[in-house]
């Protein structure tokens, strides 16, 4: 019976780093610099376009894919509780950016030239 508690403790301790090492389930953008490493901060000057433009880059890509334009429309569709996407279906979910167009958009950089950014949980 001891020798089975044993491996159960180690098999249970070993799930769990697993389990840590995974990170957590909420991502957001924009994405860290690669040579800035794995930190979560956000930082940047107002008057200083080197130091955000990154951070208007990053989401730019990143939504670049969600753009209901040319090839990517293959890819999307229009979504809602009603229509709700299926699993087995391979593709995304459209996702309008036009009520968060005035505060959160490429044309005001995301906010970042104005100390305001957006940030896309």
């Amino acid at each position: 019976m001891a020798r089975r508690n044993q491996l159960l403790g180690f098999f249970v301790g070993t799930l769990t780093v697993v389990v840590y090492a995974q990170g957590p389930g909420l991502s957001f953008r924009p994405n860290q610099p690669a040579d800035r490493g794995n930190s979560t901060l956000i930082y940047f000057r107002t008057d200083s376009q080197n130091t955000w433009k990154h951070w208007v880059d990053d989401i730019n890509e990143y939504l670049a894919d969600y753009q209901l334009t040319g090839a990517n429309r293959e890819h999307l569709r229009i979504c809602d509780f009603t229509h709700p996407l299926d699993p087995d279906e391979n593709k995304t979910c459209f996702f309008s950016l036009d009520p968060i167009a005035n505060d959160c958009s490429a044309a005001n950089n995301f906010g970042y030239d104005r100390g305001q950014p957006c940030i896309l949980l």
